[in-house]
């Protein structure tokens, strides 16, 4: 495996992304005549539910196995644990009694270089029992390419899929009618008439399909804003306390703007991409053609249209107030918890807004479970229940109509991660229940339940039945349907510049690649240059450049030996 050298540009941070979600644990009763096996999960948005189940099922299956010399049987002991983080893995893995891990945001790379992770290739590459294929036969091809490591092995596999948007109140828009109507079918404004007017195409520019009636493009969008807030709906809301949500929409409109080729240049740095010369009055872009490698990769983070464009677009919604509730969004105290219980409870409190939409991650559903109960016990199981809502995954909208028809982007988050404890190596009569378990967790019927209980996916082919799917809210339906069909990109990349830099690469969290320059100030985060400093698109994209400038780009993410 490349030497991993550690850049001090950001500090290694797990993700402040998810809420806490209670722990497991409670004191051991430990059956000797049984093997042991020790798991951790990332304590946060997905719970540990998923993982009773899986660990429920696992002890039943191998009651009867040997899967130690002179035991037989098995007892999975589950830990949550929300300090998981680069550093205190360092520390604290060789250490550990935990064997299984399943958390993000580590740096893969300088775990398994400093011989922290254990070699699960045989587990990943080897055909799972009862099925035809290998959890690597699952596996899409960037996350391949990624875990593979240069010795061709495997020391991790991803975890779970994720990725940042704008979820709307399905039922919200049928009854206010918020669709777009077909061409000459709508009322004066576009908009259908009636629940039964046809729709238009949506930005996928097809008729019939998931995002009929939906923004088409930009423009769209906020004529659909404007129509919210003239029916008394406060369009869309979103975490105060941490609004980098904001930073991961621009960069997911950013991605879904480029298009897959494009996007990943900025994390191999190697290709032709289109970049930003000028911008124009009107706000059209002057464009320029520039061969990216890893001594100018400072470019496509700075000058790619996309992320003018995703720039523009909050500009476009943040400076309508009415789109939004000010107070809330630039409060420290507004945390994701109440943009959520505001955007689920809104429309059943005379005195509180009702919302369209909330800015959040695909695990906002299962991380609000909470108050889905509560709001159930409140308002009633059949009108306030998780099951009696609809909230679906809002196909973003195009920055231009020229970009309408093209494919739905997804840009993949917080870089999900399963691997084995490398202190495995000591304990070898342990490696057969760790890949019974690792390879049972990847099984189908694992992968769907997984679907089924947290109403996400895992970034793996799998299929789920009608029953499974009925059995679950409409979001988890939504979300396994956009798992199956809109083209997601990763964020992974095995170039050595990128292994060298990976969390401030893709940390937008602490804004590394979202630094810019105005004026005197150094801004971070879009929404207070924004909200608070009225900071325009054109200024803040421009100061991008401003601040990740060549020198600072070979001081801080360049291998000395490239300064030279």
């Amino acid at each position: 495996m490349k030497k991993i050298a550690m850049i001090g540009l950001a500090s290694l941070l797990a993700f402040g992304s998810v809420a806490c979600s209670g722990g497991g644990g409670g004191n051991k009763k430990i059956d000797a005549t049984k093997t042991q096996l020790n798991v951790t999960t990332f304590e946060g948005g997905y719970g540990v539910g998923w993982l009773e189940a899986v660990k429920a099922r696992f002890e039943a299956a191998y009651a009867d196995v040997e899967l130690e010399p002179g035991k037989k049987g098995v007892q999975v002991w589950i830990k949550e644990d929300r300090n998981l983080t680069h550093e205190l893995l360092v520390q604290n893995l060789e250490g550990s009694e935990q064997e299984i891990f399943f958390t993000e945001a580590v740096n893969y790379g300088d775990l398994a270089e400093r011989g922290l992770l254990y070699d699960i290739s045989s587990m990943v590459t080897g055909t799972i029992a009862g099925e035809e294929a290998s959890i690597e036969d699952k596996m899409r091809d960037a996350h391949k390419d990624y875990f593979k490591a240069s010795d061709g092995k495997y020391y991790g596999i991803p975890f779970y899929e994720a990725n940042y948007g704008i979820i709307y109140d399905v039922d919200l828009f049928e009854k206010e009618l918020l669709y777009f109507a077909a061409e000459g079918k709508g009322d004066k404004d576009g908009f259908v008439k009636t629940e039964k007017t046809t729709r238009s195409n949506g930005p996928d520019g097809k008729s019939g399909t998931y995002d009929d009636g939906l923004p088409a493009t930009y423009d769209d969008f906020f004529k659909l804003c404007d129509k919210m807030v003239k029916q008394g709906i406060t369009p869309i809301t979103w975490n105060g306390k941490n609004p980098t949500y904001v930073n991961a929409l621009v960069e997911a409109l950013q991605a879904d703007y480029e298009g897959q080729e494009s996007m990943f240049v900025n994390y191999s740095n190697s290709g032709t991409v289109e970049l930003v010369e000028s911008i124009n009055d009107d706000g059209t872009l002057n464009l320029y053609e520039e061969e990216i490698t890893e001594y100018n990769g400072y470019l496509t983070w700075t000058r790619q249209a996309g992320k003018y464009y995703g720039l523009k677009f909050i500009e476009r919604l943040t400076s309508n107030e009415s789109y939004y509730v000010k107070k809330d969004v630039v409060s420290p105290s507004y945390e994701h918890l109440d943009a959520q219980n505001a955007f689920i409870t809104g429309k059943f409190i005379d005195s509180n807004p009702t919302y369209g939409m909330l800015i959040d991650g695909s695990w906002w559903h299962n991380e609000s479970s909470n108050t889905f109960k509560a709001a159930a016990k409140k308002f009633g199981e059949q009108k306030a229940g998780a099951m009696a809502r609809r909230f679906g995954f809002m196909p973003l909208p195009k920055a231009t109509q020229e970009k309408v028809g093209e494919d739905f982007n997804i840009l993949e988050v917080n870089r999900s991660i399963c691997f084995v404890n490398g202190n495995l190596k000591a304990n070898k009569k342990k490696e057969k229940v760790v890949k019974e378990f690792l390879q049972f967790c990847h099984t189908n019927v694992s992968l769907a339940e997984f679907t089924s209980l947290t109403y996400t996916c895992k970034p793996y082919e799998y299929t789920m039945t009608e029953a499974e799917l009925n059995a679950m809210p409409y979001w988890g339906r939504d979300l396994y349907r956009m798992h199956n069909e809109a083209n997601f990109m990763t964020t992974y990349s095995s170039a050595p510049l990128y292994q060298l830099n990976e969390n401030a690469y893709t940390q937008y969290w602490t804004a590394n690649m979202f630094q810019s320059n105005v004026g005197n100030t150094t801004y971070g985060v879009v929404t207070e240059a924004m909200i608070l400093n009225k900071v325009s698109a054109k200024d803040y994209f421009n100061g991008l450049a401003g601040y990740l400038t060549e020198t600072r780009w070979q001081k801080e993410f360049m291998p000395a030996q490239s300064q030279a």
